[in-house]
């Protein structure tokens, strides 16, 4: 009597290839979702640790009147003369600020932040980063089959990210210069930053210079494209003439304009829409606060007045952004109606 033996069936090809894609996805939700939360908890400890940084910074300045000089330091110049001083925040800043007990560093990388000066002193960039997950997505089935970890610029400080004056024997140059902070460590000028696309600009992944040795400071994402890096030289106390300071301020307009990564980034957008009476104004205010370490005598805070911004709309008609009067931080204080 022959007897019928059930046949046993295996998984087939296809079958073990949905069930790996699927563990696969699974396993890599699992590992972000386990990882998520420490580096949210990075991140906020970077936001923390950089405000404090500044506060004392500011402190400082209140009593000496300017800011104290970084560790580690390297130059970035123009035409032989120092624009800004780069380094870390360390020792040497640390034991001159208050209210600080331990020199903060990065929770990750334990390397300290990136701190640049302007070449009068009195303005300040701090930079450090933000961590984020990078998904890789199939093109066709729109299946996330990786993440990895990567890193964009944090920076805060009271650099007035628009102009900086550097001075040469009896000539003084006044630069469209959008941050104090670059991707690199080692000197080097200002036409060297642009070339090499190193500027590190906020949001973007071009991380400060002290982020170097641990993988994480790249350049080329953030590029600045100037017409003439110069927005005016001359004799500074020639501003005094509201000629010259409608030169500066279309100059610096042409120049950020020509930049496709701020034309949307506030407050460049604004400045290359308003016309040039505001923008004539807004170089007024700047000198006015000492911005870039533009000293102009006959300008003072008295001479401050309110700046009608306009920004043309979606449907190319213009519109008021209300009254604003650009101070010394933080581009300036708006109360847009």
């Amino acid at each position: 009597m022959l007897m019928n033996i059930p046949q046993r069936k295996g998984f087939t090809l296809v079958e073990l290839i949905v069930v790996i894609t699927i563990l696969a996805i699974l396993g890599t939700i699992a590992f972000i979702a386990l990882q998520e939360y420490p580096l949210y908890a990075r991140n906020v400890k970077r936001i923390a640790d950089i405000s404090t940084i500044a506060n004392s910074l500011n402190i400082f300045k209140i009593s000496a009147g300017h800011y104290p000089e970084p560790n580690n330091t390297f130059s970035v110049t123009y035409n032989g003369a120092i624009a800004w001083t780069q380094g870390d925040f360390w020792e040497i800043a640390f034991k001159n600020v208050a209210n600080l007990s331990k020199i903060p560093s990065d929770p990750l990388t334990q390397n300290y932040y990136s701190y640049s000066i302007t070449n009068h002193k009195t303005e300040f960039e701090l930079g450090a980063i933000q961590e984020w997950w990078f998904f890789i997505t199939n093109p066709l089935s729109q299946n996330t089959y990786a993440a990895l970890l990567q890193a964009r610029a944090y920076t805060d400080g009271d650099y007035n990210g628009q102009m900086l004056r550097v001075s040469t024997g009896s000539t003084d140059y006044i630069l469209s210069v959008p941050t104090i902070l670059t991707s690199e460590i080692q000197d080097m000028t200002i036409e060297d930053v642009i070339a090499n696309n190193s500027f590190v600009f906020n949001g973007y992944r071009n991380a400060p210079g002290t982020y170097i040795s641990n993988g994480y400071s790249w350049t080329g994402a953030f590029q600045y494209n100037p017409i003439n890096l110069v927005a005016w030289s001359g004799s500074l106390q020639n501003l005094e003439n509201e000629s010259e300071r409608a030169l500066l301020a279309t100059n610096l307009k042409t120049n950020y304009n020509n930049t496709p990564d701020l034309q949307n980034q506030e407050p460049y957008s604004t400045l290359i829409d308003t016309d040039e009476e505001n923008a004539t104004a807004f170089v007024t205010n700047a000198i006015a606060y000492n911005n870039g370490g533009l000293y102009v005598n006959g300008i003072d805070e008295e001479n401050v007045v309110p700046v009608t911004l306009l920004s043309s709309t979606s449907s190319g008609s213009w519109s008021t952004w209300g009254d604003c009067v650009f101070g010394s931080s933080n581009f300036g204080e708006c109360n847009f109606q």
